[in-house]
């Protein structure tokens, strides 16, 4: 298990995708958080109690994306270039693999949150400074900022692997991650009404901002019920699929 971990620790830190990914995440924050909502800030956001905890959430909402990304190239990379085998192959048990890939990028996105949920309120208030504005007394939540936006990274996270492991095709993965929460979800909702917000996205997005209809406690429970269901079926899958039909 040791030697798998450190195989796909060693396949994150050497895949570009992880560092241009992470560097695009950087710069929006800076773009956003420093220029617009900083140096641009408006009265109204300046004199918002809540102005740097809503930039800790605002980040941290890109980041997730960023990072679910950064977990389907993870994976996925694999299967475009055929090395699934030898991964696959390395270990006695594949389902080694899975979960070296799970722990890996769970570490990864609880750095990722902190990292990114940090820089934001940071170049916000620099930002602020450097354009001579004041900000009113501000009011920032540490604990409950810092797990609600590393279990919204984590969740992006979870569920990156998870459409690869179920699909195993890069194109499908990046493009339900990003169509699935931002169309589908929003066509159905428009169905479900008040009763939208318990869709998987739906409920992982309002664990970080909350909402009228459900808790950001309530929230996680309905997402991770959603993930222990999901899971199941791909840890089967993915156990029971023949190496030499993991081709892409």
């Amino acid at each position: 298990m040791i030697a798998a971990l450190r195989a796909e620790l060693r396949k994150l830190l050497t895949v570009r995708s992880t560092y241009i990914l992470s560097l695009a995440t950087v710069l929006f924050i800076l773009l956003f958080a420093g220029l617009i909502d900083g140096y641009k800030a408006s009265g109204e956001l300046l004199n918002n109690p809540n102005y740097l905890a809503m930039e800790v959430t605002n980040a941290l909402t890109l980041a997730a994306v960023f990072c679910g990304l950064i977990a389907i190239l993870l994976f996925s990379h694999e299967y475009r270039y055929n090395t699934i085998m030898h991964t696959l192959t390395s270990v006695n048990n594949r389902g080694k693999v899975l979960l070296a890939k799970v722990l890996v990028m769970t570490v990864f996105a609880a750095l990722f949150a902190l990292v990114m949920g940090t820089l934001s309120p940071v170049a916000a208030h620099i930002g602020s400074q450097l354009a001579g504005h004041d900000a009113v007394a501000q009011t920032i939540p540490v604990r409950d900022l810092l797990w609600r936006g590393a279990f919204l990274v984590w969740g992006y996270v979870m569920i990156g692997l998870l459409l690869v492991a179920l699909s195993r095709n890069q194109v499908f993965s990046v493009v339900a991650l990003l169509f699935i929460p931002s169309t589908l979800e929003g066509i159905i909702g428009v169905l479900l009404k008040e009763n939208a917000v318990y869709q998987p996205f739906a409920a992982l997005n309002a664990v970080a901002s909350g909402g009228a209809s459900i808790s950001p406690e309530k929230a996680a429970l309905v997402f991770l019920a959603y993930m222990a269901a999901w899971w199941t079926t791909a840890w089967v899958l993915f156990m029971r699929r023949d190496a030499t039909n993991n081709r892409s």
